[in-house]
């Protein structure tokens, strides 16, 4: 994770061993099904683009991801109480991650090829750049 999200990752490490009581076993088998997403990322880009949102092919799944990411980390932070409840949200919120990678990838590539190389490795920069912030 880069960025914020090893802040947040910080964050819920100590919710997970501190509030819910996991040992490092239990944690990392909990850190284990969350990256599941990022295993099945290439299948994300084959959805946005085989099957359009109101004939968008991007932005309503970014907005999607967005959604369902808030959803998560908020109840996260209010409700989760029991490992089951953390598993779920956590898994919503690496998948949310991961197909908003997915798309800013694809966003990424398909403005790199209008580009001139000089540009395109500008553009890439950008992208790394700003991902370190979050």
């Amino acid at each position: 994770m880069q960025g914020i999200l090893g802040l947040a990752r910080l964050a819920v490490s100590f919710f997970l061993k501190d509030d819910l009581g996991l040992t490092p076993a239990q944690m990392g088998a909990l850190t284990g099904i969350a990256a599941i997403p990022w295993v099945i990322k290439p299948l994300f880009g084959f959805i946005s683009d085989g099957l359009p949102i109101f004939s968008y092919r991007r932005r309503p799944y970014l907005v999607i991801s967005g959604l369902l990411g808030s959803l998560s980390w908020i109840l996260l932070a209010t409700v989760v109480s029991n490992v089951w409840l953390a598993t779920v949200t956590l898994l919503l919120t690496s998948l949310s991650v991961a197909i908003s990678d997915v798309i800013v990838d694809s966003l990424v590539v398909e403005r790199a090829r209008k580009e001139s190389l000089s540009q395109a490795g500008s553009l890439q920069s950008l992208t790394w750049g700003v991902s370190a912030f979050g």
